[in-house]
């Protein structure tokens, strides 16, 4: 991944990971847009952050995506990263979801493919189709918004600037791994190849197989 000069998309990046992620590749002299629903947490991160813009999106409105990209694309024709955030923890059957942002950025991702990443947790069909200029990214539990409740003391859950450092290092490694991995994620990411898969579950959930 080209680390500078580039114009990056970052769904959900009014908080959390989305927010963490969107400020440090903001640094480095990348173009940054923040997406979300929340119009204040979008507005505190641009304050804290001056260059960084947003946009409003409700990325569970389908309906919106299209319109949403037709304009991001419009008025920012360098468009060459998605950092494809956004997301709420509910049950899913994931082959009912309609398409989504990535679909409805591929020709924009297409023609400026300088970088284009994919950073979600649960999207391989998704990557494939970028694949040799997406990356996937792995988080573990990690101290946000999204997980209320836990707090950074919990033992399950690692705090959000040890993950945004860890995922920038990796980022910035040549070449660019495929699959974004900190440390704290590879026991459960590689759990089936290593036969641990029913503790790697048990730590998890607390369920004994």
């Amino acid at each position: 991944m080209q680390f500078t000069g580039n114009t990056i998309l970052v769904t959900g990046g009014g908080s959390g990971i989305g927010r963490g992620l969107a400020e440090s590749l903001h640094k480095p002299g990348n173009k940054v847009i923040i997406a979300g629903r929340r119009q204040g947490a979008l507005d505190e991160t641009t304050r804290a952050n001056p260059g960084i813009v947003s946009m409003n999106l409700n990325a569970n409105d389908s309906d919106a995506i299209p319109a949403f990209a037709d304009r991001v694309t419009a008025e920012h024709p360098g468009l060459n990263v998605l950092v494809n955030n956004a997301g709420i923890m509910k049950t899913e059957n994931l082959k009912t979801l309609p398409a989504g942002l990535a679909a409805a950025c591929h020709a924009y991702l297409q023609r400026n493919q300088s970088g284009a990443a994919l950073l979600h947790a649960f999207s391989a069909g998704a990557t494939g189709r970028y694949r040799g200029r997406g990356h996937r990214n792995h988080p573990p539990a990690v101290a946000t918004d999204l997980t209320p409740g836990r707090s950074t003391s919990d033992p399950r859950m690692m705090s959000l600037p040890d993950f945004i450092d860890q995922t920038m290092q990796i980022l910035q490694k040549q070449p660019t791994p495929s699959e974004i991995c900190v440390e704290r994620v590879k026991f459960l990411r590689f759990a089936e190849v290593t036969g641990t898969f029913d503790n790697a579950l048990q730590q998890l959930s607390g369920v004994r197989l």
